[in-house]
C-alpha cells in the first residue's frame, strides 16, 4: 500500500513539475516582436503575421510567414525561461504550411543553447536540437538532429514529410530514458532508442578480429548431386559440326585451291559442359561470421540528448516565400502537447482540407470562366478580323472597280480620239489623194492638150510642107 501511495504521490509531483517553455498560436498582432532578426546578413528576408491566402478558421490559421522568395531568414525568440532537460521529456512541435506549392525551401527550428547571441545567429551558429521538413526537388526528408560532443549528427534514416499544401503538424518527442518517437500529423512514424538510430556511440560489439572460420563449415547452400552421372559419350558431343547441307562449290579447283570442306554451324546435339544437378546441402550451417565481442571503446553516456535551452530559431533559405509556421510548442509534457495539438490542430484539419477543395473547385471554376472568355474574345476577335477583312475587301473592289472603270474610261476616250485622229488622218489622206488625184487628171490634162496641139502643130506644120512642094 505505501508503494501505491508513493507511486501515486510520484506521478502526481511529476504532473504538477510539468511545464511549458514557449508557446505560440501567433493570434496577438505583438507576438511577432518576440522573434528577432539576425544581424549577420543584409539580404535577409522579412516575417508577417499572415492566414495565407485560403484557410479554414482564419483566426485559428494566423502563423508567422515568410514573405519573399530567395531568402535566407535568421529569426529567433527567447523561451519564456531556460529549458534543463535533465531527467525530463522534451517535446518540440509545430505545424507548417507550404501553400506555395513548394519545390525548394526548409521549415524546421533550431533549439539554441542558454546565452546564444540572438543577433548573430545564422547557419554556423551552434544549437542543441534541430527538427523540421525540408524539401528539395526529389530530396525531401524531416531532419531530426541532435548536437553531441560539439558534432551535429543527423537520424540515420529520415523519416519522409507530407508534400502538399495542407497544415501538418510535427512532434519530435525526446524521451528522458533515451528512447524517442517522431509523429506526423498525431500519427507516429518513427520510434527507438537514440543509440541505435543516431550514430553518436561506437558499437557496443564488434567482430572479433581473432575468430577464424572451421575447417569444416560448410558455407554453401548446395552441392552437386553424387548419384548423378555423366551420361556415356556425352564429351564426344563436340560444339560445331560440318554444316551437311553445304555444296562444293562447282568453280572449286582443288588443285588451286586445296581440298574443300564445308563450313562449320552449331551442333544441335551439344548440351554444353557437362556439370552433375545441384541439391540442398546437408551440412550446410549457413553462412559465416566471426563471433562479436564488447568494444573496449564503446562508452555510454547519461548526458546523450540533455540540454539547456534557451532560445528557438527559425535558419531556413526558400525559393518560394509562402511558408507559415504556426502552434510552436516546447514542453516537457507528451499530454499537454496532445492536448494542444487537439485544440489548434485537429479540430480544423478537416475543415481545412473542405476549404482547399472549395478553393481548387473555385479555382477550377474560374479557369473555365477564364477559358470561355478567351474563347469568346478569340471568336469575337476573329469575328472582327473577318469584318475587316470584308469591308477591306469591298473597299478594294470599289477602288477596282473604279479603276476599271477610269480605265474603260480613258481606253475609251483613247480610242475614240484613236478612232478621230484615225479618221482624221483617213479623211486628211482621203483629201491628200483627191488632191493628188486632181493634180494628176490636171497634169494628164495639160499634157493631153500640150500634145494634142503639138500634133496639131505638127499637122499644121506638115500641111505647111505639102503646100509648099506643090507649089
Amino acid at each position: 500500500m505505501k508503494l501505491n501511495l508513493l507511486s501515486i504521490a510520484s506521478l502526481g509531483a511529476a504532473l504538477v513539475a510539468s511545464e511549458v517553455y514557449f508557446e505560440e498560436t501567433f493570434s496577438a498582432p505583438e507576438s511577432i516582436k518576440a522573434w528577432k532578426k539576425s544581424e549577420t546578413k543584409d539580404n535577409i528576408g522579412s516575417i508577417k503575421l499572415s492566414p495565407g491566402e485560403w484557410f479554414s478558421d482564419e483566426k485559428n490559421s494566423i502563423g508567422l510567414q515568410i514573405s519573399e522568395d530567395a531568402r535566407f531568414y535568421n529569426y529567433a525568440a527567447e523561451l519564456t525561461k531556460p529549458f534543463d532537460s535533465k531527467n525530463k521529456d522534451i517535446v518540440v512541435q509545430f505545424s507548417v504550411k507550404y501553400e506555395q506549392q513548394i519545390d525548394c525551401g526548409g521549415a524546421y527550428l533550431k533549439l539554441l543553447p542558454v546565452g546564444a547571441d540572438l543577433k548573430k545567429f545564422d547557419g554556423d551558429s551552434p544549437y542543441t536540437i534541430m527538427f523540421g521538413p525540408d524539401f528539395c526537388g526529389s530530396d525531401s526528408k524531416i531532419h531530426a538532429i541532435l548536437n553531441y560532443n560539439k558534432e551535429n549528427v543527423q537520424i540515420k534514416k529520415t523519416p519522409t514529410p507530407v508534400k502538399d499544401e495542407l497544415t501538418h503538424l510535427y512532434t519530435f518527442w525526446i524521451k528522458a530514458d533515451k528512447t524517442f518517437e517522431i509523429r506526423l500529423d498525431n500519427k507516429t512514424i518513427k520510434n527507438g532508442t537514440i543509440e541505435d538510430e543516431w550514430p553518436v556511440f561506437p558499437p557496443k560489439e564488434i567482430p572479433d578480429e581473432d575468430d577464424k572460420k572451421p575447417e569444416d563449415w560448410e558455407d554453401s547452400p548446395t552441392i552437386d548431386d553424387p548419384e548423378d552421372k555423366k551420361p556415356e559419350g556425352y564429351d564426344d558431343i563436340t560444339e560445331e559440326i560440318a554444316d551437311p547441307k553445304a555444296e562444293k562449290p562447282s568453280d572449286w579447283d582443288d588443285e588451286m585451291d586445296g581440298d574443300w570442306e564445308a563450313p562449320m554451324i552449331p551442333n544441335p546435339e551439344y548440351k554444353g559442359k557437362w556439370a552433375a544437378k545441384k541439391i540442398p546441402n546437408p551440412k550446410y550451417k549457413g553462412k559465416w561470421s566471426p563471433k562479436n565481442i564488447p568494444n573496449p571503446k564503446y562508452k555510454s553516456d547519461d548526458n546523450l540528448a540533455i540540454y539547456n535551452i534557451g532560445a528557438i530559431g527559425i535558419d531556413v533559405w526558400t525559393v518560394k516565400s509562402g511558408t507559415i509556421f504556426d502552434n510552436i510548442l516546447i514542453t516537457d509534457d507528451i499530454k499537454y502537447a496532445e492536448s494542444f495539438a487537439k485544440k489548434t490542430f485537429t479540430e480544423f484539419v478537416q475543415k481545412e482540407i473542405d476549404a482547399q477543395k472549395l478553393l481548387i473547385e473555385k479555382e477550377k471554376k474560374d479557369e473555365k470562366e477564364k477559358e470561355k472568355l478567351d474563347q469568346d474574345k478569340e471568336a469575337l476577335e476573329q469575328e472582327l478580323d473577318f469584318d475587316l477583312d470584308n469591308d477591306s475587301k469591298d473597299t478594294k473592289e470599289s477602288k477596282d472597280t473604279k479603276e476599271s472603270k477610269d480605265t474603260k474610261d480613258t481606253k475609251e476616250s483613247k480610242d475614240t480620239k484613236e478612232s478621230k485622229d484615225t479618221k482624221d488622218t483617213k479623211e486628211s489622206k482621203d483629201t491628200k489623194d483627191t488632191k493628188e488625184s486632181k493634180d494628176t487628171k490636171d497634169t494628164k490634162e495639160s499634157k493631153d492638150t500640150k500634145e494634142s496641139k503639138d500634133t496639131k502643130d505638127t499637122e499644121e506644120s506638115n500641111d505647111e510642107d505639102d503646100s509648099k512642094d506643090e507649089l
